[in-house]
Protein backbone atom coordinates (compact mmCIF):
# COMPACT_ATOMS: atom_id res chain seq x y z
CA UNK A 1 0.00 0.00 0.00
CA UNK A 2 2.50 2.42 0.98
CA UNK A 3 4.45 1.46 -2.59
CA UNK A 4 0.87 2.13 -4.09
CA UNK A 5 0.68 5.87 -2.37
CA UNK A 6 4.14 6.62 -3.50
CA UNK A 7 3.52 6.36 -6.77
CA UNK A 8 0.34 8.55 -6.65
CA UNK A 9 2.58 10.84 -5.03
CA UNK A 10 4.91 10.71 -7.94
CA UNK A 11 1.51 11.33 -10.45
CA UNK A 12 0.52 14.36 -8.49
CA UNK A 13 3.99 15.38 -7.97
CA UNK A 14 4.20 15.14 -11.52
CA UNK A 15 0.97 17.05 -12.50
CA UNK A 16 1.60 19.77 -10.13
CA UNK A 17 4.73 20.60 -11.55
CA UNK A 18 3.77 20.54 -15.33
CA UNK A 19 0.68 22.36 -14.73
CA UNK A 20 3.08 25.57 -13.16
CA UNK A 21 5.54 25.00 -15.96
CA UNK A 22 2.74 25.02 -18.28
CA UNK A 23 1.55 28.16 -16.70
CA UNK A 24 5.18 29.60 -16.36
CA UNK A 25 5.64 29.07 -20.05
CA UNK A 26 2.35 29.64 -21.26
CA UNK A 27 2.95 33.52 -20.01
CA UNK A 28 6.40 33.39 -21.26
CA UNK A 29 5.39 32.73 -24.79
CA UNK A 30 2.29 35.08 -25.42
CA UNK A 31 4.61 37.91 -23.89
CA UNK A 32 8.29 37.69 -25.44
CA UNK A 33 7.86 35.32 -27.66
CA UNK A 34 8.95 36.37 -31.95
CA UNK A 35 7.25 33.95 -34.46
CA UNK A 36 9.93 36.15 -36.57
CA UNK A 37 13.17 35.21 -34.53
CA UNK A 38 11.69 31.91 -33.01
CA UNK A 39 13.13 33.54 -29.72
CA UNK A 40 12.24 35.25 -26.52
CA UNK A 41 12.93 38.13 -27.95
CA UNK A 42 9.92 40.59 -27.09
CA UNK A 43 11.08 42.42 -24.49
CA UNK A 44 13.13 40.87 -21.69
CA UNK A 45 11.57 37.47 -20.11
CA UNK A 46 14.41 36.95 -17.71
CA UNK A 47 13.91 34.23 -15.81
CA UNK A 48 10.42 33.12 -16.62
CA UNK A 49 11.96 30.76 -19.36
CA UNK A 50 14.64 28.90 -16.95
CA UNK A 51 12.12 28.52 -14.14
CA UNK A 52 9.43 27.14 -15.83
CA UNK A 53 12.12 24.06 -16.93
CA UNK A 54 13.17 24.29 -13.43
CA UNK A 55 10.19 23.15 -11.96
CA UNK A 56 9.73 20.62 -14.23
CA UNK A 57 13.07 19.18 -14.22
CA UNK A 58 13.01 19.52 -10.19
CA UNK A 59 9.87 17.61 -10.27
CA UNK A 60 11.53 14.86 -11.95
CA UNK A 61 14.49 14.59 -10.07
CA UNK A 62 12.21 14.45 -6.54
CA UNK A 63 10.26 11.56 -8.24
CA UNK A 64 13.16 9.73 -9.52
CA UNK A 65 15.22 9.80 -6.00
CA UNK A 66 11.31 8.56 -4.68
CA UNK A 67 10.97 5.68 -6.76
CA UNK A 68 14.92 4.60 -7.34
CA UNK A 69 14.79 4.04 -3.32
CA UNK A 70 11.67 2.05 -3.47
CA UNK A 71 12.96 -0.06 -6.41
CA UNK A 72 13.07 -3.35 -5.01
CA UNK A 73 8.95 -2.63 -3.73
CA UNK A 74 8.12 -1.32 -7.02
CA UNK A 75 9.65 -4.95 -9.00
CA UNK A 76 6.58 -6.50 -7.43
CA UNK A 77 4.04 -4.22 -9.38
CA UNK A 78 3.39 -3.97 -13.23
CA UNK A 79 0.86 -2.08 -15.27
CA UNK A 80 -2.86 -3.85 -15.78
CA UNK A 81 -4.48 -3.31 -18.99
CA UNK A 82 -7.70 -1.60 -17.69
CA UNK A 83 -10.60 0.70 -18.00
CA UNK A 84 -8.23 3.41 -17.10
CA UNK A 85 -5.65 2.21 -19.34
CA UNK A 86 -7.96 2.01 -22.11
CA UNK A 87 -9.23 5.46 -21.68
CA UNK A 88 -5.80 7.13 -22.24
CA UNK A 89 -4.96 4.74 -25.07
CA UNK A 90 -8.18 5.81 -26.68
CA UNK A 91 -6.83 9.55 -26.00
CA UNK A 92 -3.62 9.07 -27.51
CA UNK A 93 -4.70 6.96 -30.62
CA UNK A 94 -7.27 9.96 -31.46
CA UNK A 95 -4.26 12.19 -31.33
CA UNK A 96 -2.43 9.90 -33.15
CA UNK A 97 -4.94 10.27 -35.95
CA UNK A 98 -4.69 14.19 -36.43
CA UNK A 99 -0.86 13.93 -36.83
CA UNK A 100 -1.87 10.78 -39.70
CA UNK A 101 -4.55 13.66 -40.81
CA UNK A 102 -1.89 16.48 -40.80
CA UNK A 103 0.71 14.78 -42.21
CA UNK A 104 -1.19 12.97 -45.44
CA UNK A 105 -2.23 17.30 -46.13
CA UNK A 106 2.03 18.19 -45.61
CA UNK A 107 2.80 15.64 -47.58
CA UNK A 108 0.39 16.79 -50.75
CA UNK A 109 0.74 20.83 -49.94
CA UNK A 110 4.16 20.96 -48.43
CA UNK A 111 7.57 21.15 -49.09
CA UNK A 112 9.55 17.97 -51.42
CA UNK A 113 11.76 18.00 -49.23
CA UNK A 114 9.89 17.11 -46.02
CA UNK A 115 7.59 14.66 -48.33
CA UNK A 116 9.68 11.43 -47.37
CA UNK A 117 9.65 12.30 -43.39
CA UNK A 118 5.66 12.76 -43.57
CA UNK A 119 4.90 9.23 -45.37
CA UNK A 120 7.27 7.56 -43.00
CA UNK A 121 5.28 9.28 -39.88
CA UNK A 122 2.18 8.15 -41.55
CA UNK A 123 3.37 4.52 -41.82
CA UNK A 124 4.45 4.90 -38.14
CA UNK A 125 1.11 6.40 -36.73
CA UNK A 126 -0.71 3.79 -38.41
CA UNK A 127 1.12 1.05 -37.21
CA UNK A 128 1.21 3.35 -33.65
CA UNK A 129 -2.70 3.12 -33.46
CA UNK A 130 -2.99 -0.79 -34.18
CA UNK A 131 -0.01 -1.18 -31.81
CA UNK A 132 -1.47 1.03 -28.84
CA UNK A 133 -4.74 -0.27 -29.53
CA UNK A 134 -4.06 -4.22 -29.36
CA UNK A 135 -2.03 -3.45 -26.10
CA UNK A 136 -5.31 -1.90 -24.53
CA UNK A 137 -7.92 -4.94 -26.08
CA UNK A 138 -5.56 -7.78 -26.34
CA UNK A 139 -3.32 -7.72 -23.29
CA UNK A 140 -0.19 -10.18 -23.30
CA UNK A 141 0.20 -12.49 -20.30
CA UNK A 142 3.46 -13.67 -19.53
CA UNK A 143 6.65 -13.01 -21.84
CA UNK A 144 6.07 -12.54 -25.49
CA UNK A 145 8.90 -10.69 -27.47
CA UNK A 146 7.19 -10.27 -30.57
CA UNK A 147 4.21 -7.80 -29.28
CA UNK A 148 7.52 -6.25 -26.83
CA UNK A 149 8.83 -5.72 -30.41
CA UNK A 150 6.19 -4.27 -31.89
CA UNK A 151 5.13 -2.45 -29.04
CA UNK A 152 8.05 0.02 -29.37
CA UNK A 153 6.85 1.01 -32.35
CA UNK A 154 5.14 4.36 -31.12
CA UNK A 155 8.71 5.08 -29.68
CA UNK A 156 10.21 5.19 -32.77
CA UNK A 157 7.05 7.08 -33.88
CA UNK A 158 6.49 9.81 -31.50
CA UNK A 159 10.01 11.14 -31.62
CA UNK A 160 9.40 11.35 -35.82
CA UNK A 161 7.79 14.64 -35.74
CA UNK A 162 10.62 16.37 -33.90
CA UNK A 163 12.98 14.98 -36.48
CA UNK A 164 10.95 16.91 -38.89
CA UNK A 165 11.44 19.68 -37.39
CA UNK A 166 14.94 20.10 -38.58
CA UNK A 167 13.67 19.79 -42.05
CA UNK A 168 11.07 22.60 -41.68
CA UNK A 169 13.02 25.89 -42.97
CA UNK A 170 10.73 28.39 -41.35
CA UNK A 171 12.03 27.72 -37.95
CA UNK A 172 15.28 28.62 -36.81
CA UNK A 173 17.61 26.06 -36.32
CA UNK A 174 18.36 26.42 -32.17
CA UNK A 175 14.31 27.17 -31.42
CA UNK A 176 13.43 26.31 -27.77
CA UNK A 177 10.12 24.96 -28.90
CA UNK A 178 11.98 22.39 -30.60
CA UNK A 179 13.90 21.69 -27.59
CA UNK A 180 10.68 21.19 -25.30
CA UNK A 181 9.13 19.34 -27.93
CA UNK A 182 12.12 16.71 -28.40
CA UNK A 183 12.98 16.19 -24.85
CA UNK A 184 8.81 15.62 -23.67
CA UNK A 185 8.93 13.12 -27.21
CA UNK A 186 12.01 11.61 -25.80
CA UNK A 187 10.59 10.88 -22.11
CA UNK A 188 7.30 9.48 -23.77
CA UNK A 189 9.27 7.36 -25.67
CA UNK A 190 11.36 5.92 -22.98
CA UNK A 191 8.20 5.50 -21.19
CA UNK A 192 6.98 3.33 -24.32
CA UNK A 193 10.20 1.20 -23.93
CA UNK A 194 9.43 0.57 -20.22
CA UNK A 195 5.88 -0.36 -21.16
CA UNK A 196 7.54 -3.18 -23.59
CA UNK A 197 9.72 -4.54 -21.17
CA UNK A 198 6.84 -5.34 -19.37
CA UNK A 199 6.36 -8.44 -22.28
CA UNK A 200 10.34 -9.59 -21.60
CA UNK A 201 11.90 -10.88 -18.66
CA UNK A 202 14.02 -7.46 -17.88
CA UNK A 203 10.83 -5.17 -16.94
CA UNK A 204 11.89 -2.53 -14.64
CA UNK A 205 9.02 -1.22 -12.88
CA UNK A 206 11.30 1.80 -11.35
CA UNK A 207 12.32 3.55 -14.29
CA UNK A 208 9.19 2.95 -15.89
CA UNK A 209 7.43 5.11 -12.91
CA UNK A 210 10.15 7.57 -13.92
CA UNK A 211 9.77 7.52 -17.76
CA UNK A 212 5.75 7.85 -17.04
CA UNK A 213 6.41 11.01 -14.36
CA UNK A 214 8.62 12.48 -17.10
CA UNK A 215 6.47 12.12 -19.78
CA UNK A 216 3.24 13.73 -17.50
CA UNK A 217 5.34 16.40 -16.48
CA UNK A 218 7.40 17.32 -19.50
CA UNK A 219 3.90 16.58 -21.96
CA UNK A 220 1.94 19.10 -20.22
CA UNK A 221 5.14 21.13 -20.23
CA UNK A 222 5.31 20.96 -23.90
CA UNK A 223 1.83 20.83 -25.19
CA UNK A 224 -0.52 22.89 -23.29
CA UNK A 225 1.32 26.15 -23.96
CA UNK A 226 1.50 25.19 -27.32
CA UNK A 227 -1.87 24.48 -27.91
CA UNK A 228 -2.91 27.87 -25.92
CA UNK A 229 -0.54 30.09 -27.95
CA UNK A 230 -2.08 28.53 -31.34
CA UNK A 231 -5.78 29.13 -29.97
CA UNK A 232 -4.73 32.43 -29.32
CA UNK A 233 -2.72 33.15 -32.79
CA UNK A 234 -4.83 32.05 -35.46
CA UNK A 235 -4.10 28.29 -35.31
CA UNK A 236 -0.41 29.26 -35.54
CA UNK A 237 1.66 26.45 -33.92
CA UNK A 238 5.08 27.29 -32.25
CA UNK A 239 6.03 24.01 -34.31
CA UNK A 240 4.23 24.40 -37.12
CA UNK A 241 2.70 21.15 -36.12
CA UNK A 242 -0.72 21.55 -33.96
CA UNK A 243 -1.13 17.56 -34.31
CA UNK A 244 2.28 17.18 -32.81
CA UNK A 245 1.46 19.42 -29.74
CA UNK A 246 -1.93 17.81 -29.13
CA UNK A 247 -0.09 14.20 -29.26
CA UNK A 248 2.30 15.06 -26.75
CA UNK A 249 -0.13 16.64 -24.65
CA UNK A 250 -2.16 13.22 -25.21
CA UNK A 251 0.58 11.06 -24.41
CA UNK A 252 0.79 13.11 -21.19
CA UNK A 253 -2.49 11.68 -20.01
CA UNK A 254 -1.71 8.58 -21.14
CA UNK A 255 1.24 7.95 -19.10
CA UNK A 256 -0.91 9.12 -16.63
CA UNK A 257 -3.15 6.75 -17.32
CA UNK A 258 -1.16 4.15 -16.85
CA UNK A 259 0.38 4.66 -13.71
CA UNK A 260 -2.99 4.40 -11.83
CA UNK A 261 -3.42 1.49 -13.88
CA UNK A 262 -0.29 -0.02 -12.09
CA UNK A 263 -1.16 -2.87 -9.87
CA UNK A 264 0.41 -5.31 -8.13
CA UNK A 265 1.91 -8.63 -9.72
CA UNK A 266 0.47 -11.81 -8.01
CA UNK A 267 3.74 -14.00 -8.61
CA UNK A 268 4.97 -11.42 -5.82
Amino acid sequence: MRTKKMVMLCLTLSVITGIIGAILRTVTLLAFYSTDSGHFTRGDAGMLPGLAWGVCVLGLLVSALMCLASKDALAAYKEKNGKLYTIGATVAVCAILTVIFESLSAYMDGDPSARTVNIVIVICAALSAVAVFANAFMPVKGIDYMRASLSVIPAIFVVMPGFRLYFDSTLVLNSPNKNVYILAACLIAAMIIYECRFHTEMSNTAMYVVACCGAVSFGIFCGVPNLVYSALNGGRSVINSMASDLLITCYAVFAGTQLLSLHRNRRH
